[in-house]
């Protein structure tokens, strides 16, 4: 196995598009704070009232997936005897 250094470190295309959305946002509300609170009020009714059936049933589908992971065919396959967490390799 080669010794090979990663280079870690962001990527741009991925990091700065967001970070320029979040921040025109901010300046947004920093600049006229009882618009934007008008807005956020507004997305929360519209997300909370149209949208909330969507919520109530995401957790009671992810209530079955916890109950199938937890008394299902997977539920033997990890014990704390199989379980073995690997030594963190040393740095330099």
């Amino acid at each position: 196995m080669k010794n090979e250094k990663k280079k870690s470190g962001i990527e741009p295309k991925v990091f700065f598009p967001p970070l320029i959305i979040v921040g025109i946002l901010c300046w947004l509300t920093v600049r006229d704070l009882d618009a934007a609170n008008v807005v956020i009020n507004a997305v929360f009714s519209y997300v909370t009232n149209v949208w909330g059936w969507a919520f109530e049933w995401y957790m009671v589908v992810m209530l079955f997936g916890w109950f199938w992971l937890v008394f299902g065919p997977y539920a033997k396959s990890v014990t704390p005897s199989r379980l073995v967490l690997a030594p963190m390799p040393k740095r330099d």
